[in-house]
């Protein structure tokens, strides 16, 4: 839990096996220019259907180690991944408010009740959704 984010916050996160997923392309496309992009398959929401299949074929056959995406990314097959890094929101504030949508969450929690996969879910501001989703979560906040 921090007021704001910034790319350096996430280096901790890329380790092999982990799907980053931001909320928006405002925070991937800050988080992408700061960050190298070495065994990185990053996706933007104006991806066109080519290379979006070619993304999900790439999944799939676990062709990189670290997925970067936006929510979007929670309807594809991500049992080669084993950590889940799910960023709430964007910048916090009022410039940047994107309140997450319930389906977004619906899915991620559906995805949490299968044990093989290591969910962090990282937020300025959590919601009640949130809490109410995931109320055996262990919280712990980051100063």
């Amino acid at each position: 839990i921090k007021h704001t984010f910034s790319p350096s916050d996430f280096r901790d996160y890329l380790k092999p096996g982990t799907v980053l997923i931001f909320p928006d392309d405002v925070m991937l496309y800050n988080f992408v220019d700061t960050n190298e992009k070495e065994n990185l398959l990053i996706l933007s929401t104006e991806a066109t259907i080519t290379k979006r299949l070619q993304g999900w074929i790439d999944i799939y056959e676990w062709k990189y180690e670290i997925i970067v995406w936006t929510r979007r990314l929670l309807y594809y097959n991500l049992t080669a991944y084993s950590n889940i890094v799910y960023i709430e929101d964007a910048f916090g504030g009022e410039q940047f408010q994107y309140p997450i949508s319930i389906r977004s969450l619906d899915v991620l929690s559906s995805i949490a009740k299968n044990s093989t996969y290591r969910i962090t879910i990282i937020s300025s501001s959590p919601t009640l959704e949130l809490f109410a989703k995931f109320s055996n979560a262990k919280i712990i906040p980051i100063k």
